[in-house]
């Protein structure tokens, strides 16, 4: 049970800790971007 419990966790978790990653990665470019046009 517990590792069925385990597995969904990880398909939860998984997409979300994606979409942060992209997120981050995303506005630091931007911010990068628009020191660099200043």
């Amino acid at each position: 049970m517990s590792e069925i419990v385990k597995s969904a966790v990880m398909l939860a978790v998984w997409p979300v800790l994606i979409y942060a990653t992209y997120r981050f990665c995303f506005w630091s470019l931007k911010s990068y971007l628009k020191r660099e046009q200043s």
